[in-house]
């Protein structure tokens, strides 16, 4: 019995996963995905951290490696010139092109001056919005690190060593420029400047030494 419930519970996994795709229509070529952090209608937008996740503790009948590769390439393409990566992708709804969004739209009403905190908000905005927050997150970078190792290890080695190769400058590039404490080597959001992420970040501003992002670093 207990063996049978694991075997559901991985499919009904993987169908769940499955059915996060948000179809992305291509021109010329078939429709691809980007995978939102629920199955059917929820938050528009394929975010970083829950899109790894996801795709790493999933079982592995839940992502087409086509499909995952495709998804975790969009993240990529879409890095800063400072090397900064997306939190979040959307499919734009009239163009159909693929906007990035680095700290989460939607998710931090505090980044827009005209906008007001939510009537049922547990919490003020950050002290430093609307204007004098550092909007990005500290963990896009380590996310996209783990899916490209993570898709490298499915594929063969000749296949896995190019892919690594073709996405080992963007990955060092965006690593690099995660702010981290010059002794401790943790990662770090000055005080003067916090650096926000989305979730519960849109009513805390974190500062100082970020435990999660470093352990993140770590790994």
């Amino acid at each position: 019995q207990p063996q049978s419930d694991l075997g559901w519970l991985a499919t009904r996994a993987a169908e769940i996963a499955r059915s996060s795709c948000a179809p992305v229509p291509q021109h010329g070529g078939q429709p691809r995905c980007l995978f939102q952090p629920q199955g059917g209608v929820g938050y528009p937008g394929q975010f970083t951290r829950d899109f790894s996740l996801t795709l790493l503790n999933s079982p592995p009948s839940a992502f087409n490696l086509s499909a995952a590769v495709w998804a975790t390439e969009q993240i990529l393409a879409h890095q800063r010139a400072d090397g900064l990566l997306p939190d979040m992708l959307a499919t734009d709804p009239q163009t159909h092109h693929i906007v990035p969004s680095y700290f989460g739209v939607g998710t931090l009403p505090c980044l827009y001056p005209s906008a007001a905190a939510a009537p049922n908000m547990p919490l003020p905005r950050p002290g430093c919005c609307p204007n004098a927050c550092n909007a990005t997150g500290s963990d896009s970078a380590q996310f996209a690190t783990f899916n490209v190792i993570g898709l490298a290890l499915r594929m063969e080695r000749a296949d896995a060593a190019a892919f690594v190769r073709r996405h080992f400058g963007a990955l060092s590039r965006a690593l690099a420029q995660v702010p981290r404490h010059p002794v401790t080597g943790l990662v770090w959001s000055d005080a003067t400047n916090p650096r926000i992420g989305y979730g519960f970040q849109d009513t805390v501003a974190l500062t100082g030494a970020q435990s999660y992002a470093s352990l993140l670093m770590y790994e």
